[in-house]
This record gives C-alpha cells, structure tokens and sequence, in this order.
C-alpha cells in the first residue's frame, strides 16, 4: 500500500520517496568516482609560484658592470607595475638575474606581459647584450630522475645523452626535462708565436672563420622550370671541418688553413662539469610534472621508455631511474588510504556497539556519499590527491558522522516510543533539525576562512579546508535527506533482551541517569570549585609547553628520504680545489657509512649522486635503503655527518637538507636581510652578525649570501702606451680576445647552441707572469708585449651582488638544533643585543627578518586572524537559532579546553606542538560547539516545558550522553590509526590527528560538567537581574504612587 506524505518540505518528500534519495546518493557516487578517476596525484599539494625571472647575459661584464648597465635600468623600468610585489636581483660576472615576486591577486600572465613591454622599452642596453629571457615560473614537482651511466668517453656520453633529452621530451606524457648535459663549444686554441709569425692577430682568426664559416641565402635565378634558389651551404659542425679552413692565401696560391697556427678542440664549455653516480661518469635527466599533469603518469611513461631504450643502449651504457618519487607517492598514498579504511571500520564498529546493526551500517553508508561529494568539488578548487587531502579525509570522518548519528539517535529514539513509522522518523529528524543544522554550520564557519589563506602554508590550509566543507555539506544532504529515507525504510527486529549491546546500553543508560547526573548535580553546587579546577587544568597545560615539557617548533620535523649536502666554496676556488673538496666529502661520507655498517651489520647508503652547481658548488644527493631497514633517522645521520665535517680551507658554507618541509635549506631556518648601498658596511655587518651567530648555543651552519672576495688585476696605462697611440680601451679589446675568447662563429647542433671561440690555450692564460707577454697589436702592425704598455694593480673584487627592494643586501642565515635552543629565544636575542651594534657601527645598514621563522610568524597571525573570524562567525550562528546573546559564550566556553586535550595528547604520544597542531585544534572547535549545542538545546527544551533547572540539566544529561559520547568516540577512533602510525611521512599529518582526536576527548569531558556550571550561573544571573528589575520596577511605582 501506497504511503501519502502529510508533511510539507524536502524531508518529507525524500522520506516518502525513496527512489528520489536513491537516485541522488546513486548521482553523487558515480560522478563523484569518475571525477576521483582524472584527479592527479601527488605527494604534497603544489604550492602556486607566482614569480617571475629575468636573466640577462653580457660576456666580457663583472658584476659591478651587469648591476649599472643591466640589472638597475630594468628595476627602474619596473617600478611602476602594481602587480609587482618584490624585485630581487643577483649580479655576477657576465650574468645577472631578477626575480619577481608578483601579488597573490595578480595575473601572472598580464603581468609577465607588462614586464615584457617594459623591458622592451627601456633604452641603452649595452648592443652586444645577449638576448634577455623572460619567463613566468610555474610550478613543478619532481617525478622521476634518470641517470646515464657509461665506462665510455664524455662525448660518446653527451651524443646519447642529448639524444636521450630530446626523445624524452616527444614522450605523449612528459613535457618538462632538464638535463645537467655540459654546453659544447669549439675551442681555436692560437699559439702566440704562430701569430707573430703570420702576423695576423685573433680578430683576423676571428673574422675569416667568421665570413667562411656560414649559410646564406643569396637570391634565385628563374628558369622554364620555375625558380630556383641559390645558396651557399659551407657551414662547418665540428672541429676538423675548423681546422681545414684557409686563414691566409699568398699570391703563389699557398694557404695557411687554421690548424697551421691552432689546436682545434671540440669539448665542453672551459669550467667546472661533475657528475657521477655510484662512482661512474654519467649524464642525468630530471622528468618533472605540472601542476596540470599526474606525476604517476609521467613515471610511467618514463619507465616506459627506459626499459625500450636500454635495449638499444651500446653495451657499456646503462639508462637507470635513481630516483622515482611516484614510489614513494604510491606508498605514501597507500598508508593514507589504509588509515582511511581502518578508521572508517573502527568508526563502524563503534557506532555498533550503541546503536542497531542497521542504523549504523546507514550512518557509516552516508560516509562514501560525503567523501565522494568532496570529490566531486575538488577540481574546483585546484585540489590534488595528497598526503594533506587524505589527511582531511581522515580528519573529517568522525565531524561527517556526528550529523548522522544525532538525527539516527532522535529517530531511534522516536521509533521506540512511537513505533517504526514514516511519521515517527520525520518527528525525529525535525527534533534535532536545529541543533543539527547549525552544528555542521558552525563546523563550516570554523573552516571557511582558511580557504583565504595565502602564507607558506596556504595550499595545506586550503586543501583541508575545502575537502571538510564539502563533506560537511553532504554530510548535511546525506543526514537530512537520504539516511531519513533509509531508516524509514528499513526493517526493524527488536534487541533481544539479554544480548551484548541490550546490557551495553543499559549499562550505558544506568550511567548517565546515576553516577553521571549525580556527578553533574555535585559539580552544579560546587560550581565556583569546579570553575577553579578546570582553570587550573588549563594553567598547568600552558606551563607544559612553557617549561618544555611539550616542545613547541614552528613546523614538524619530517625527515627526507634523499638528504642532501650542499658545499659552497669561495668564488675565487680553482676547478681542481673545487674537484678536491668534492672527493674528501665523498670519502667522509663513506667513512660513516662503513662506520654504521660495522656498528649494526648494515649500513643507511644504498648510492650517492655527486653533480656540480655552478662553478664552485657540489651537491651530494644521498640515496637511503628503505625505511624499514635504517637502523636509525635521517636526522641521526645528518648529524653525525655534521660532527665529521672535514676541514677544506677554501670551504665557505655546509648546508644539510634533511627535512621534507624546506627546514635545514640551504639559507637555514632563520635569517636578516642587510640593506645599503655601501658595499663596505654590507660586506662587514655581515661578517660581525655571522660571526656572532656562530658563537650562539644550538645555532649551526651559519652562512651569508656575501662573496668571499677575489684579487682582480686593474691595467693602468704606462707612458709608453701613449706615445704608440695605444687606449686602454684598444688594450682591453685584445686581451678579452685572447684570454676570455673571440666568438668567430655561432650554430645550432641536435638541439643545442654551439659557439667557436678563438683565445690563447689555458697555458697561456693561467698565471700573472703569462699575462706580461701577451701581444698587443698596434695600428701599424707591428706587437708590442701588455706588460711594456701597463701596470697591474691589484685590487678586491665583487663577484655578487644582491639587490632586495631595489637597494644592495646581503642575507645572513644559519640553522637552529630545536633541542638546544627555540627560535625565538635566539630572534629576540639579536634583535635586542646584536643589530643594535650593527647600526651603531653602520649608519647605513637597515635589517629585515627573513627565513622559516618570518614565514611561520605571518602564517600564525593569519591564523589568529582567522580564528577570530571564525569564533565571531560561530557566535553569530549559535545566536540566531538560541536567540540568545549569552548561551552562545557559554557554548563557547568549553573552546579553551580542546587546548588541554591537545596538550596532553602531544605529551602522551611525545610529539612536538606545531602549527599544523593548532590546526587541528582549530577543527576541534567545531565538534566541541556541535556537542555544547545539542545539550543546551535540550537543556532549554526542558526549561521551558517549566522543569527545576537541575532537574532539566540532569534529564538532558540523560538523554544526549549517548550522542555526544557517539560523536567524541567516533571521531577519535577515526583518527586512532594515523596516531599509531610509524611511517616517517606521517610525521607531518599525526600532531594534527592527535591535537584533533585529544582535543575533542578531553573537551567531551568538560563539556558535560562546565557547560551546565556555567548555564546554572547564567540562569541565576537572570533571575537576579529579573528580580533587581522587579524591585526597582515596584520603587518606581511606590515613588510614583506617593508623589500623587
């Protein structure tokens, strides 16, 4: 028989419709699952890189000249775009960099086009500066690193190697490669004695490979056939096709071709080129995603090609994938996953402790409706599968559940008393319909504004934020509209009298109606005693962290499966000293891994990556066994790498990279900015702050963006230059030439510029006494040597310069060991003792904090901020349905102590409190609120069904017990597994889960107890102030009455 719905609104017609709540459930499922489908993964959420680079290129320049004629001209063309936020720029010998930091508002790609604009329009650059490159940084994460290894020669490396790159890029997947492949160039190494023999100078090598050496286009001739181009094609590739080019022609038709007079190299690019891998040269590739492409499907696709390509390898070449980070992404994702599904059955076993089979099977059904629903919305909102999105997932099962199981608890409720009706669920759902409905708005509100985010945490607040709203919208959705048609529908067998779950319950409810309501009643008559207690429970929480005892950090510590090792030596380090350094680190590290080996039986170091950066830095990428098999932390071994740091003297700064979140980079946790344009005070303030710092307990691997400084040779005309008509200017030309080179030619081979450079050999170049005998050519003809025509003064060089905000700067930066010393203590202790000197001593130095400790500070004050908001946004919701400015405080009240359970959590399970713990408190706040309201709800239900106020505060005790303890235990349960969990990369999600999951214990406790305290206070407040109101009432009327 047909059931006719007597009720108006969307309840009822679901309720009585249970196709309609079907085919909605069914609607979000599917387009939630195929939307799960074409989500990319990754291991942590991109963060948006809004940044521009500049770089510029002026062979023959130093780095004051990059800054003057460069660098500054394109800041000051710059100054007028407001999308701009901050200008950084890095000047060095023939280069220069500027990077733009565009506002969060900006549009990067308008704003990459003004940029261009400007530039365009800047006048004066010096005409032989190489074109400028633009571009708009976009942000990329690792997916796989391949290595080339081979016994073979390098050139033989580089063919395959550049043939490697290019087929990389032509896979369908994969549209970012980079590659450490050395530059090729043709050296024409010219003997000075062949020169003055021919008498012809390196600007006539230059000019006549120049004109012989080319392609052209020259015009065409027509025929009957049609036109016909001409052209000349005498372009020459390689280094022999060089030598065999004619550089003098006698009239007796002799010709002095290039190798008469030169050595002809083909090689790499003169500096300093590493890399090896377990010992062997070799070439490497790094294969990155976008924030548009799934990383996991890049791997495969690199996997692909490495298993085909190492079939057509030459024998003594391998293609390996060293470092492939979808594996760890695979079982990142997998532990999240498992977490996932162990808390969502611990959940379902709860619930069926206290409630039906039935009924918790559709409350914990509802579960995939929300999540799904979450899903459906991520793309939206740019949010991944990651480590932080499963997190929320985890995070959010126990709040997406506590809706359900306060409408499943009414209805139980009802269907008892009244029989399993239609109409007996709809009474039940509409019962809690208020409380419920504004507890998840309030949830919501908790959350909303961190979607606004924008600190260095932004996309991990995001991402959590935006998946639990979205549960919690459907989790409203779901409770309201499809679990009401479920249980409405369902066949209902009695308990039986003598089962588990009947003697559980009524254990359950002989608790809450004795000891608990008596417990309550006592508390409400020593109610100022029990305000004491819980104010000192939060103290002595406080002093916890205070005194140590629960350490506070800025951010966990998650230690990295590939640490790394940065040396940088001075500016002025020869390749060799560089080369040198390079193999006593690596021989260091060798040293404590056999160290390791014999004190555990195995070691912690499967292989090491060494590659050059720069001209004077090497990178030591450590490659670990697998977690399982390290017999102690990443944090362990970088420290006993620190205490073995060998003695290099040309070493100017170690940095050790061993945590996943940036901690321990290579510009440390913390540092200053110094700003002048007095190179001088710069470089000194930097040397007293570093050389403070270094003398600071707990503070380690002190460094400054300064250069080391290196001798340069400055020429001064001497008097006979003058009388030979020689410049300095003719001088300087023939020098460049002969020592940093002559480009003669310029062409593009498999992909990849080559220049042919014509200078003295290295032999020649390589010492001061070698620079006397250089020759410099007079118009007449005739050579005279450089040292009869100059001086040499040798003076201090500027190698870098930074420029920050449009002024020169230098940054000062060093590590903290937390376990010494805190951040702050150190902060506060330059402020107030060392830059103080500093600006005594140097009037025109001005300082600016910078580094994690900066980033950490904005984000906890637009955390604060944001909290605020949340907690006004919540009062506002609890005031509209109480109608009521003082319930809403007294909901609140119990926020404060969702800090205490956090407190004793961390302690319990000896975790260091961070941000992304008072994240989780944060979310606390919403559970917390959700339980206050539905007992206050029911408090002032009874209240005005004119019930004694302990007598309504001990019936509503009796009758909500069982969902606010359903919700509390849900919800920690639901996080019980990521606790426990021991993998290392679920160090940075488990403070979270333990801040949020003790929190919401703890805050149930006091919940039951300070809630009623504080309405029985306010309760009597109003009636004191009722009465008071009455009396001065009947004053006014006697007064009234007597003047009549």
């Amino acid at each position: 028989m047909e059931r006719t719905n007597t009720h108006k609104g969307l309840i009822g017609f679901f309720i009585y419709n249970p196709v309609a709540a079907n085919l909605l459930m069914l609607f979000v499922v599917v387009l939630g699952t195929f939307t799960y489908q074409s989500l990319h993964k990754q291991i942590f959420p991109s963060m948006e890189v809004n940044t521009i680079d500049i770089k510029v290129t002026h062979f023959g320049s130093s780095a004051k000249e990059i800054e003057e004629r460069v660098i500054n001209k394109i800041e000051d063309s710059l100054k007028s775009l407001s999308a701009i936020k901050r200008a950084r720029s890095w000047s060095s010998d023939n280069t220069g960099l500027i990077t733009l930091e565009l506002h969060k508002s900006a549009n990067p790609e308008s704003a990459l086009d003004k940029v261009k604009l400007a530039i365009d329009a800047t006048p004066s650059f010096p005409g032989d500066l190489e074109p400028i490159i633009i571009q708009l940084n976009e942000s990329l994460q690792p997916a796989v690193r391949l290595a080339l290894i081979t016994s073979n020669d390098h050139q033989s490396l580089k063919a395959h190697g550049l043939g490697i790159y290019n087929e990389l890029l032509n896979l369908q997947n994969v549209t970012v490669v980079k590659h450490n492949i050395p530059q090729t160039e043709i050296a024409v190494e010219v003997d000075p004695l062949a020169l003055k023999m021919y008498q012809v100078t390196v600007d006539d090598i230059r000019s006549a490979l120049s004109q012989f050496s080319d392609n052209l286009s020259v015009g065409s001739v027509r025929s009957d056939s049609g036109v016909i181009p001409l052209r000349i094609e005498n372009q020459a590739y390689d280094a022999v096709s060089f030598s065999q080019m004619p550089i003098l022609t006698f009239d007796s038709g002799l010709q002095v071709l290039l190798k008469d007079i030169a050595t002809v190299k083909e090689n790499y690019v003169e500096g300093l080129h590493m890399f090896s891998f377990s010992g062997q040269e070799a070439a490497a590739f790094e294969v990155l995603a976008t924030s548009s492409e799934d990383a996991v499907i890049v791997a495969d696709s690199v996997q692909q090609y490495v298993n085909y390509k190492n079939k057509h390898l030459p024998q003594d070449m391998q293609l390996k994938v060293i470092i492939d980070g979808t594996n760890y992404l695979d079982q990142r994702l997998g532990m999240m996953e498992s977490n996932l599904l162990q808390g969502a059955l611990l959940v379902l076993l709860i619930l069926s402790l206290f409630l039906s089979i039935k009924l918790a099977f559709w409350v914990v059904v509802g579960l995939p409706v929300c999540f799904l629903g979450a899903i459906l919305m991520m793309p939206v909102f740019d949010v991944s599968i990651n480590l932080i999105s499963l997190f929320a997932f985890i995070m959010v099962l126990g709040l997406i559940v506590d809706d359900a199981i306060v409408v499943g608890e009414s209805v139980h409720t009802e269907t008892t008393r009244s029989g399993h009706t239609p109409d007996a669920v709809y009474k039940g759902v509409k019962k809690v319909m208020k409380p419920a409905v504004f507890g998840v708005l309030t949830t919501i509100a908790v959350f909303f504004p961190f979607i606004f985010s924008d600190g260095a945490q932004s996309e991990l607040f995001k991402g959590i934020s935006v998946i639990v709203i979205f549960c919690l919208v459907f989790s409203l959705i779901e409770s309201k509209f499809i679990l009401p048609a479920h249980l409405a529908n369902m066949t209902v067998k009695a308990e039986p009298v003598s089962g588990f779950k009947y003697r559980l319950n009524n254990a359950l409810n002989g608790f809450s109606r004795g000891p608990l309501s008596n417990a309550v009643e006592w508390s409400i008559h020593h109610k100022w005693s029990m305000l004491l207690l819980f104010l000192g429970m939060w103290v002595l929480s406080l002093m916890m962290v205070q005194f140590g005892h629960v350490k506070s950090i800025p951010d966990p510590m998650v230690p990295i499966d590939q640490p790394e090792i940065l040396i940088e030596l001075n500016d002025n380090a020869s390749v060799d000293t560089v080369k040198r350094a390079a193999k006593t680190f690596e021989a260091m590290l060798k040293a404590q891994e056999q160290e390791t080996i014999n004190a555990f039986g195995h070691g912690m170091i499967k292989d090491i990556l060494i590659e050059s950066v720069g001209q004077t830095d090497v990178r030591f990428t450590v490659l670990l066994v697998d977690e399982e098999h390290r017999p102690f932390s990443t944090f362990a071994l970088s420290k006993r790498w620190r205490d073995n740091m060998p003695n290099i003297i040309a070493l100017k700064a170690i940095h050790i990279k061993d945590d996943v979140l940036g901690r321990n980079n290579q510009y440390g946790d913390f540092g200053y900015f110094l700003y002048s344009d007095e190179i001088e005070d710069l470089n000194a303030a930097a040397t007293y702050l570093a050389s403070a710092l270094k003398k600071q307990p707990g503070v380690y691997e002190v460094g400054s963006t300064m250069s080391a400084g290196r001798k340069e040779l400055l020429m001064e005309l001497k008097p006979l230059a003058t009388k030979l008509d020689l410049s300095l200017t003719d001088i300087a030309r023939q020098v460049q030439q002969t020592h940093m080179g002559a480009e003669a030619d310029r062409f593009s081979l498999h992909g990849e510029e080559v220049r042919v450079m014509v200078r003295y050999p290295l032999a020649n170049r390589a010492s001061v006494s070698e620079l006397q005998y250089v020759r410099i050519t007079l118009t007449s003809g005739e050579q005279v040597f450089l040292g009869d025509v100059v001086n040499f003064i040798e003076t201090d060089a500027v190698t870098t310069i930074r420029r920050e905000a449009g002024k020169r700067s230098l940054y000062v930066f060093a590590s903290i060991d937390q376990d010494e010393i805190s951040e702050s203590t150190v902060v506060e202790k330059v402020d107030s003792e060392l830059l103080p000197i500093i600006k005594t001593k140097y009037p025109s130095i001005s300082t600016e904090l910078g580094g994690k400790i900066k980033e950490t500070s904005k984000d906890q004050s637009q955390m604060l901020l944001f909290t605020i908001a949340s907690l006004l946004a919540v009062y506002i919701l609890l005031a509209m349905p109480l109608k009521s400015y003082f319930q809403p405080l007294l909901i609140m009240s119990v926020i404060p102590f969702c800090m205490v359970g956090s407190i004793w959590g961390h302690w319990v399970f000896s975790e260091d409190f961070s941000l992304v713990s008072i994240f989780g408190l944060i979310a606390a706040m919403g559970v917390v609120v959700n339980d206050s309201l539905i007992l206050v709800d029911r408090i002032n239900e009874k209240v005005r069904q004119s019930h004694p106020i302990v007598d309504s505060i001990r019936a509503s005790i009796s009758e909500r017990f069982r969902a606010i303890l359903l919700t509390s235990l849900t919800t920690f349960f639901g996080l019980l597994p990521i606790m426990f969990e021991t993998s290392l990369q679920a160090k940075f999600v488990s403070p979270m889960a333990v801040s949020l999951g003790f929190a919401v214990l703890v805050s149930t406790c006091v919940t039951l107890f300070l809630v009623p305290i504080l309405y029985v206070i306010g309760h009597n407040f109003s009636a004191r102030m009722t009465q008071c109101s009455t009396w001065l009432n009947r004053k006014k009327r006697m007064t009234a009455v007597s003047e009549s």
